[in-house]
């Protein structure tokens, strides 16, 4: 997700036209994600092959964990607030993709282990061993 604007369109109303999809299909679990980064690499690489790189922009921080540059925290947690409250949560469990443990907290999710690379709740050893995790952890 990133917090974009058009000239038809505000990320508001194309995220909730999407989840309202994604309601329709009746998944058991959905995993939402913020555009992420781990270097500055991919913008110099889609400028090199005459791609846009605006895209880019939206990254201006490291995350909690410092292993990836993201959206502003606030911005994330906002896109996600939002995606969560359109998700028919009754129906399907809602979680986050790659995300440090103080995001989980944030959107009020439950953090119980990875959802985007491994099958149950085990968490990766580089999220465990992170500050922030060790912290989110505590209470």
């Amino acid at each position: 997700m990133v917090p974009y604007h058009d000239a038809e369109e505000n990320w508001q109303h194309g995220y909730a036209e999407a989840v309202e999809r994604i309601n329709a299909l009746d998944p058991e679990m959905v995993t939402i994600g913020a555009l992420r980064a781990s270097t500055r690499g991919l913008a110099t690489a889609a400028k090199k092959n005459d791609r846009p790189t605006d895209l880019f922009d939206y990254l201006s921080e490291k995350d909690p964990s410092g292993f990836k540059y993201r959206l502003p925290f606030e911005q994330q947690v906002a896109l996600y607030r939002f995606a969560i409250e359109w998700l028919d949560c009754k129906r399907i469990i809602p979680a986050l993709g790659k995300e440090d443990m103080s995001i989980w907290k944030a959107v009020n999710l439950e953090f119980d282990g990875c959802h985007c690379l491994l099958v149950g709740p085990s968490v990766p050893k580089e999220l465990v061993s992170t500050a922030s995790y060790k912290s989110a952890a505590k209470g």
